[in-house]
């Protein structure tokens, strides 16, 4: 079984991708779950 090798730069970058979205869609749901939180008076 041959495996191609995958060059160091495209691994990071897929990885770095990962990571960017994983953080983006985690900082977009907190932006949401804040807006949709009632807003209280004092």
């Amino acid at each position: 079984m041959d495996i191609y090798p995958i060059p160091v730069p495209v691994s990071l970058g897929v990885v770095a991708l990962i990571i960017a979205s994983a953080i983006g869609l985690s900082l977009r749901r907190d932006a949401r779950q804040q807006a949709a939180r009632p807003v209280k008076q004092s």
